[in-house]
């Protein structure tokens, strides 16, 4: 008859090399809890992404990196905010000038909008990502996060700006009506 210990392996097995990693440092000088002036929630500034666009969450995300502590990344996520703003438009008026998108039939422009917000919620999740392991830490400090309204109307009113230089300007230049 079998024993139920049969089912179980009792030989002993040399330390692997995920044992090694378990007793490894995971902070590093970067992750002191200095340097903070009260940063703004990762996700609310996805969430604002979703609602009021690209250039939005990617300049709230930007400043978000100054509140936190990290150096050297402002003006690059600002540059790719615009850069992905301009490179949407230019996505637009190539698809108008095929004729897979028509401005005139509302389920077109819809369908566009939809895939422009699930392409700006996803690049804002992955910057999002680099902000988390030090907005974590921030949580643990006790400290109260920043006030996040005025920055975010101003932020909108850039968004709206450019929609507008956009759809006023830019698109009536390059699509036939």
């Amino acid at each position: 008859m079998n024993s139920q210990n049969d089912n179980f392996d009792t030989k002993i097995t040399p330390p692997s090399q995920f044992d090694d990693e378990l007793f490894k440092q995971s902070l590093t000088e970067a992750d002191d809890a200095a340097g903070f002036d009260q940063p703004w929630n990762p996700w609310t500034l996805v969430m604002l992404t979703f609602f009021f666009g690209i250039t939005t969450g990617m300049a709230l995300l930007a400043f978000n990196y100054q509140r936190l502590g990290i150096k050297g990344r402002l003006y690059n996520t600002i540059a790719l905010g615009l850069v992905l703003e301009f490179l949407l438009t230019a996505i637009q008026v190539w698809a108008v000038q095929l004729g897979w998108l028509d401005p005139k039939i509302r389920a077109d422009t819809r369908t566009f909008r939809l895939v422009t917000k699930v392409f700006s919620v996803l690049v804002a999740v992955i910057v999002t990502q680099t902000q988390m392991k030090r907005f974590r830490l921030f949580q643990r400090s006790g400290l109260p996060e920043g006030a996040l309204l005025k920055p975010a109307l101003a932020a909108i009113a850039v968004g709206v700006a450019l929609d507008f230089i956009e759809a006023v300007i830019i698109l009536p230049l390059f699509i036939e009506r």
